[in-house]
């Protein structure tokens, strides 16, 4: 979303349980955001507002969650 390593402050997330989701909001360089993530489904979506100081265009990005597995080593079974 920004090309450059960014830093997050005065992130604030939740988890509702029933729903298996984590709900927050954070800010990026003045930036307001927030990000919602449902953990059974490894699917989740990320917002931040697309000017400083912030206005009603948004920048979205939705990402998954994804296993990195190990380099065979001729011991694997599977």
């Amino acid at each position: 979303m920004f090309d450059r390593a960014i830093k997050i402050t005065d992130f604030l997330l939740i988890y509702i349980a029933p729903y298996h989701l984590f709900h927050g909001a954070f800010q990026i360089e003045g930036r307001i955001g927030g990000v919602i993530y449902f953990e059974d489904i490894k699917i989740g979506l990320i917002a931040v507002s697309a000017d400083y100081p912030p206005t009603d265009a948004v920048k979205y990005s939705r990402f998954t969650e994804m296993i990195q597995l190990s380099a065979p080593n001729g011991n694997d079974r599977n």
